[in-house]
């Protein structure tokens, strides 16, 4: 008797272990991407003096690819990177469907673009995070308008 006594502890202290774990395990980490769409030259503005050149101002599109409760409502941020230095451009909310939309002032001299999205919690889950990085081309103009 003693020995089923023992038995049926133990299978009842396995159960109480599978019922608690479940409960207990860390959320899950829901993976996120940026995705560049488009870009857009909407009109160039001239430097100061007349001395030619010029910021050319962009509309730069894209969207989120994530699971469907983590698309909406994500903070974004874009920065230009000229000569290792960084300078924010704009910062945007994705919708509910995870578009997203940066507008800026960017001249021939920005060698990077770099678009972020932050981690955050949506429903229990995590959301990861995300960077994507536009480079320039070769002539040190930015690929995005081509």
């Amino acid at each position: 008797m003693l020995r089923v006594t023992r038995a049926v502890l133990a299978l009842t202290a396995l159960a109480a272990v599978a019922v608690v774990l479940p409960g207990t395990a860390q959320a899950a980490t829901k993976q996120t991407r940026i995705v560049f769409d488009n870009a857009i030259v909407i009109g160039q503005t001239p430097i100061r003096g007349g001395m030619g050149g010029g910021a050319e101002d962009f509309l730069i599109t894209g969207h989120l690819r994530s699971a469907d409760k983590c698309l909406g409502g994500r903070k974004m941020t874009m920065v230009a990177i000229r000569a290792g230095e960084r300078r924010k451009v704009d910062t945007d909310r994705s919708s509910r469907a995870g578009a997203w939309a940066f507008r800026g002032r960017l001249n021939s001299s920005v060698d990077d673009l770099k678009i972020t999205v932050k981690r955050s919690r949506a429903g229990g889950d995590t959301c990861g995070s995300d960077t994507l990085r536009l480079r320039s081309g070769p002539a040190g103009r930015s690929d995005l308008a081509e």
